[in-house]
């Protein structure tokens, strides 16, 4: 007992009070997704008789071997109906449908009516898939197209038109046929119709009704098959039906159809002038916001997409071969490229003037006007012009009263004053003028006497010239005109030109090219 007591007292002076609670075996198990698909098939028979189909029915379970049409020997204006139910278990989920045409046998040999008219006779080269028509709608589990069931048909097309269609929303978080924006639940049950026919597919949906089948009531379609020909005979078409879920817990964006992207990367390539690659804007899709430029990687949705470029009229805009017309192709997952290229479309021009005064010519190059493709423009200046032909013209300036100058061209024009100017290239002409020579021509007029004109001596600047010759004169100078006089004759007169002298002794001062004929006559004075 002392023992004891010693005991507590030590315990209750030397420790804390304390208790322990133990939760054992704590476990995580994950939860199921599971889909489950059961089929109820209607089928027309070799006999024409449309009937059950226990081969293309099931009860709910997985796909594994299991066929929604799995028939031979069809016909046209033969019809199949299906109603697909659809069980999630255990947990909400997203569902997608996809339907995927991946052979189209031609089944060779040929018939004999077949191969009259169809020559392709390659391993997927049959017609089938394109005469075999089907529609898909929301049912209500009564493998009957009802009224009300008509505005839920979400597939009606060939096979092949289908497949080539995208993966089908059941239900996702942007919509679905079965679901519209919310997940398939578990515990309920979801029904999509199904109907085929080898020929044209009409709908003729029967009045809303809880029905137990097709075969009393009929499907709600129709089927023509009198315009199906030999085409198709012996060919076939396999396909894949897929459905799938994924959780929609944690999983609010889930779509069946994610968009596709891809990278476009943009090249410039700049051919002449003095702009580089980095200098010229692009954008994409029409997007000015932000200018993109050379060596830009961006990532963009798996579709065709446009790129062009801001203004650059000194530039002309072509596209590289990956880029045609501006429009690229971006593959899902891939990369494209779109080469942009600008080449200078402009050269320069410069005329250059001279002008020789050989003959007592006094212009200079002010004197002349120059016109580029008729806008007056200035000798010995630098234009940027467009690469391509050009015409150099020149006029003499009305206010100097320039004579005569001959003109010629040399260099880069030719002497119509054409010229030709290449892109991101040099032109120079060169415009030559030289003062014509002007000329004066005196005649003697001899009245009365015995003597003739040669027996006077006329001169010009003192130089004697013969009655009726034209002597060279420098322009712009004022030239002398005199006779040597004659006994017994004296000059009455001296006319012709306004630029003749009124009186002998007197000077002729011509423009450049200019040419007078002066008369003096002497008269007979015994």
């Amino acid at each position: 007992m002392i023992a004891f007591v010693g005991a507590l007292v030590v315990g209750a002076t030397g420790a804390w009070f304390t208790n322990s609670e133990t939760s054992t075996g704590n476990t995580f198990t994950a939860g199921v997704i599971d889909l489950k698909v059961d089929n109820k098939s209607y089928i027309t028979n070799h006999d024409g008789d449309f009937v059950a189909s226990r081969e293309t029915s099931w009860d709910p379970s997985d796909l594994l071997g299991k066929y929604f049409f799995k028939f031979a020997d069809l016909k046209p204006g033969d019809v199949g109906e299906d109603t697909i139910s659809l069980h999630v278990e255990n947990n909400p989920a997203w569902a997608c449908m996809d339907l995927t045409v991946t052979a189209t046998p031609e089944n060779n040999p040929q018939t004999t009516p077949e191969s009259k008219v169809d020559t392709t006779v390659g391993d997927n080269e049959g017609e089938l898939q394109n005469e075999l028509n089907f529609v898909f709608w929301k049912d209500d589990g009564d493998n009957v197209l009802e009224k009300d069931e008509e505005r839920s048909v979400f597939w009606q097309d060939s096979i092949q038109g289908i497949s080539d269609s995208a993966v089908l929303a059941l239900a996702d978080s942007q919509g679905g046929v079965l679901e519209n924006g919310a997940p398939l639940l578990p515990g309920e049950t979801y029904f999509i119709g199904k109907a085929w026919c080898q020929g044209i597919l009409g709908l003729d949906p029967l009045p809303q009704d809880n029905y137990s089948g097709p075969l009393d009531q009929g499907t709600g379609i129709t089927c023509d098959g009198s315009q199906i020909g030999n085409a198709s005979q012996t060919d076939g078409v396999v396909a894949d039906v897929q459905f799938s879920v994924e959780q929609s817990r944690h999983n609010d964006g889930f779509l069946c159809n994610p968009p596709q992207e891809g990278t476009l990367t943009l090249v410039k390539e700049v051919v002449g002038g003095s702009m580089a690659a980095k200098d010229f804007d692009l954008y994409v899709d029409g997007n000015t916001g932000s200018p993109l430029h050379d060596g830009a990687v961006l990532t963009v949705s798996a579709e065709s997409h446009s790129v062009t470029e801001g203004s650059y009229p000194d530039y002309a805009l072509t596209y590289g071969a990956d880029c045609t017309g501006g429009t690229v192709d971006v593959p899902a997952n891939g990369n494209a490229t779109c080469t942009v290229i600008n080449t200078y479309t402009k050269g320069t021009l410069t005329v250059n003037k001279v002008v020789k005064n050989l003959h007592g010519g006094n212009e200079d190059a002010s004197s002349f006007n120059l016109f580029i493709d008729d806008i007056a423009r200035d000798f010995g200046v630098t234009y940027t012009v467009s690469a391509g032909s050009h015409v150099v013209e020149e006029t003499a300036s009305t206010a100097d009263g320039v004579g005569v100058y001959i003109q010629t061209n040399s260099d880069a024009c030719d002497q119509d004053g054409n010229v030709n100017v290449t892109a991101d290239g040099s032109a120079v002409c060169t415009i030559t003028n030289v003062d014509a020579q002007s000329y004066i021509k005196l005649i003697n007029n001899v009245v009365g006497g015995s003597l003739g004109a040669q027996d006077f001596t006329m001169k010009i600047n003192g130089l004697p010239v013969s009655s009726g010759t034209s002597k060279a004169v420098d322009s712009n100078y004022a030239n002398s005109i005199t006779e040597d006089p004659v006994t017994g004759y004296s000059i009455t007169s001296i006319t012709g030109d306004p630029k003749c002298p009124a009186t002998l002794a007197g000077t002729a001062t011509l423009d450049e090219g200019d040419s007078i004929t002066c008369t003096i006559t002497n008269t007979y004075t015994p």
